[in-house]
């Protein structure tokens, strides 16, 4: 399987478009290459790559059955069934948190104790929507979290080790940490 990824603007919005392609000969583990063109950059990335890209986008499919939360990265489509695999997703303005921090620090712009309430709370709030859909996220890093510098608006990003688990598996891990801590 092949994997393409291409960014682009649909209404306005910045997007990746990202497309898998069966071929008779697949990938080595080590091979990866850019097509570059006058308008974008194609990447075609490794067979580890691929597998990360196909649990981000079933994690995103579980996310977004019912609703979608704004500090979420957003699956704007996908087609799964057909010839080319493809999917569509939100491409988030800004950098990542731990480049916002680093930038902040050596322009020695501190961030007063309401704004990083804000931050902090966008953060907890995505964490719970995966939790409360029985996801793990199991790569919680500044790096996985996009800020917009302007608006402070943060989403999560980035699903490749992400874990869907069912409420039973749940009970379980939580009540293993509750002897551990209690």
């Amino acid at each position: 399987m092949r994997l393409a990824t291409c960014p682009g603007i649909l209404g306005g919005m910045r997007i990746n478009a990202v497309c898998f392609i069966e071929t008779g000969e697949g990938i080595s583990s080590g091979s990866s290459m850019t097509i570059k063109n006058s308008t974008n950059n194609i990447n075609y990335g490794k067979e580890e790559e691929i597998d990360y890209v196909v649990n981000t986008l079933n994690t995103l499919v579980s996310l977004q059955r019912e609703d979608v939360h704004s500090n979420v990265v957003q699956l704007i489509a996908y087609q799964w069934q057909a010839e080319p695999k493809i999917f569509v997703v939100e491409e988030p303005n800004g950098m990542n948190f731990q480049e916002y921090l680093l930038l902040m620090r050596n322009h020695r712009d501190w961030l007063n104790d309401s704004k990083l309430i804000f931050i902090v709370k966008q953060a907890l709030c995505a964490v719970q929507h995966l939790h409360d859909r029985y996801i793990l996220h199991r790569d919680l890093t500044s790096h996985r979290f996009i800020i917009c510098p302007e608006t402070l608006t943060l989403k999560l990003v980035d699903f490749r080790l992400a874990k869907e688990t069912n409420k039973q598996d749940a009970i379980i891990s939580l009540s293993k940490y509750r002897h551990a801590i209690f």
